[in-house]
């Protein structure tokens, strides 16, 4: 019984969550690939955004985070962390990732990745494509989805 009163505790510690944070946060994980045999500059920077793609005109931008390899190679992992408070489970929620360096796409994602609602996952495994420039990335910018799942 003292066993269980210790373990309904420590559940109930860890479910407090951090008091810095400003209330509970949701989170989207999962890795970044890519399929090319290279490795990454040492300034490369890895960018994970999450969008409403509920929208008929445009995609809105949620949260997103920046990841620094240091080094590392792929896959690269990323937590992005978003306030569940913004998440409406009527919309539809997209993942975009870039791998860039001095300003400049390597990599991106070229299809969307649909995470949170809908029961959509919040872990995903992002493969990217080698970008030949700053148009490339910028053709697969998320756009809105044309229907609800």
């Amino acid at each position: 019984m003292r066993l269980l009163s210790l373990l309904v505790a420590g559940l109930l510690a860890g479910c407090a969550g951090n008091a810095r944070m400003g209330g509970p946060a949701g989170a989207v994980a999962g890795t970044v690939t890519y399929r090319e045999r290279m490795a990454l500059p040492p300034d490369a920077e890895l960018r994970v955004q999450l969008f409403d793609m509920s929208r008929q005109d445009r995609a809105t931008p949620v949260a997103d985070t920046t990841v620094q390899p240091a080094g590392r190679q792929a896959p690269l992992p990323f937590v992005l962390r978003y306030d569940p408070n913004e998440i409406d489970p009527k919309h539809v929620y997209a993942v975009r990732a870039t791998i860039g360096s001095e300003s400049h796409p390597i990599f991106t994602t070229t299809a969307l990745v649909k995470v949170i609602t809908w029961d959509h996952p919040d872990r995903v495994d992002l493969v990217l494509t080698r970008a030949t420039d700053a148009r490339a990335a910028d053709a697969a910018a998320p756009t809105p989805a044309p229907h609800l799942p």
